[in-house]
């Protein structure tokens, strides 16, 4: 540390003075002292380099917009002398700025023990999070000396919308209302006209059920229902924003968007894709949406991919919402 190293030269002059002009064994011993101890005690730094480690990570990989969520750094000791004085940096920054904020910590850990570090951070906004460390850096005993210990652990956090379900209607474009679906998709159910009633049998799904004429037969009786269709579902996405526009607000909400709207549809047993654009490679991707494993892992692949930056008047031009759902 800078002040105990000036106070440290500050002693090393004093008493090389005292040394010279008072011809004394006593101001010569103490001279030698003030250099040769900080000396000696740095000596430790050496066994800590090769005995001192530091591992980092946090409570949750995944976590929704609004959580709390800690990160942890731990410094074991694998030495028999304890580290009094130890300091690193974190650094974190979310997927739409440029430059890291910075924090430092202070850390200390017993003669072959360990200290844990947790830094409560909380995931206001949507996109990826990213901490990295710099090296820790280790003190002797008088904070005069100092070793470095690398850190080349880094954490990803993913933080996803939450999940809520839209009226029906809204998950269609405004000049598509006319389009009607069919909640189906899973074996046996199928919500088209009924054309008919039949007794169960071994594999019918539960949502066919009869139950006012079942009650009525004392027997389990099914509905039958007209043919599948075979239409296909794409819920067509980009993430482009008007260049200099993209706020957190502003991806907060398109996330939502996307999230909510195949959630909805999942709700409603509509097995669908999800037509993206990928502005990384600038190419088109297609996710299957069969279960909400798959919401989530293509929000992941979506926020990985980042924005994609369009002058205005192109998306004005375009007249059309960067979501919709089509059959």
């Amino acid at each position: 540390m800078l002040k105990n190293r000036c106070i440290y030269g500050i002693f090393l002059i004093v008493g090389g003075y005292h040394a010279i002009m008072y011809d004394q064994y006593i101001t010569l011993l103490i001279w030698w002292l003030i250099v040769i101890v900080p000396l000696l005690t740095s000596l430790v730094l050496l066994v800590w380099k090769k005995h001192v480690h530091m591992q980092v990570g946090a409570s949750a990989k995944v976590v929704k917009m609004g959580e709390h969520f800690f990160v942890e750094a731990t410094i074991k000791n694998g030495s028999i002398f304890p580290v009094s004085i130890g300091k690193f940096a974190i650094k974190y920054k979310h997927c739409l700025d440029k430059d890291y904020e910075k924090k430092e910590m202070l850390c200390r850990a017993d003669s072959m023990g360990q200290q844990k570090i947790k830094m409560n951070f909380h995931a206001i906004h949507c996109g990826l999070l990213k901490f990295s460390w710099e090296q820790v850096k280790i003190y002797d005993y008088f904070g005069i000396f100092s070793v470095k210990i690398p850190i080349t652990d880094a954490v990803e956090v993913l933080v996803i919308p939450e999940f809520e379900a839209l009226e029906y209607k809204d998950v269609l474009k405004e000049d598509e209302q006319e389009i009607q679906f069919n909640p189906r998709n899973e074996k046996g159910e199928d919500v088209s006209e009924v054309i008919g009633i039949r007794e169960y049998k071994q594999g019918d799904h539960p949502k066919r059920i009869h139950w006012k004429l079942s009650s009525k037969k004392k027997q389990i009786m099914i509905k039958e229902y007209g043919e599948e269709s075979d239409d296909e579902r794409i819920i067509d996405f980009s993430m482009l924003c008007p260049r200099g526009e993209c706020t957190y607000d502003w991806y907060d909400e398109k996330l939502e968007e996307l999230v909510n709207t195949s959630w909805t549809l999942l709700m409603n047993h509509l097995v669908h894709k999800v037509r993206w654009y990928n502005p990384t490679g600038e190419y088109t991707e297609l996710s299957e949406i069969k279960k909400i494993e798959d919401i989530g892992f293509m929000v992941e692949q979506v926020i990985r991919a980042g924005v994609g930056e369009t002058e205005e008047r192109e998306l004005e031009n375009d007249g059309e919402k960067d979501i919709c759902v089509k059959n």
